[in-house]
């Protein structure tokens, strides 16, 4: 038996405080920095180790 919500009962979501939403956000950001240096990384990485065969 499914239930019934009435259509004007709004859920509540909880939302953290905003200094917490903030250190959210830097640390996320952090993690977005490391893995831009980590493709960046693999990038040149790839580029300085792969070999090219020369036509004799």
């Amino acid at each position: 038996m499914p239930v019934m919500i009435p259509r004007h009962i709004e859920p509540r979501v909880p939302v953290p405080p905003f200094e917490v939403q903030r250190e959210i956000v830097r640390i996320m950001c952090h993690f977005t920095q490391m893995e831009a240096r980590r493709r960046q990384y693999e990038y040149h990485r790839d580029k300085l180790l792969t070999f090219r065969e020369f036509a004799a």
